[in-house]
């Protein structure tokens, strides 16, 4: 979250990747929020939780994935399914539509860190169910970077729509 909080992204961007997080079911608009000022309210819901446990908790400061080869990697895949998850992300069937979701996740690959970009870009395909054929490249793809990124192949693999039917 620190990543996105951090980061020069505007709030618009933060909200886009919010709402194909959630399916667009949890939007800050509707409570009268900010993007950020919504994340910063999870934050410290979940930091007063953590700290019941152990009150010196102090969260590790945000190590953002800024090498270029990962980003472009990143990049790449987020173009590999670009036209399904546009569509997806701009005509749900219930939620708040994410509308300019493949040019906030390039922001957020580009401006923020290349592992939040994958990690927001993968939960996205997944929550629209945008397919991921099995093709040798696409599919490949996002398992060979999830692999990048110390992901386990379960993480990867679970729920994505990768049918070939």
């Amino acid at each position: 979250m620190q990543r996105l909080l951090r980061s020069p992204l505007t709030d618009e961007t933060i909200r886009t990747v919010w709402l194909a997080a959630t399916h667009g079911i949890l939007d800050p608009d509707e409570h009268g929020m900010t993007a950020r000022a919504w994340l910063r309210r999870i934050e410290e819901a979940w930091l007063a939780r953590v700290r019941q446990d152990d009150p010196a908790f102090v969260p590790p400061p945000p190590q953002p994935v800024v090498d270029e080869e990962l980003r472009r990697a990143v990049i790449q895949v987020i173009h590999s399914v670009e036209e399904p998850l546009r569509l997806a992300s701009e005509q749900p069937p219930y939620g708040v539509p994410a509308t300019g979701l493949v040019p906030a996740l390039e922001r957020v690959v580009t401006e923020a860190c290349a592992d939040l970009g994958y990690r927001l870009l993968l939960g996205a395909v997944k929550t629209y169910f945008v397919p991921v054929p099995a093709d040798g490249v696409t599919y490949d793809g996002f398992v060979a970077l999830g692999e990048r990124f110390g992901y386990p192949y379960w993480l990867v693999r679970e729920g994505l729509n990768d049918r070939t039917d």
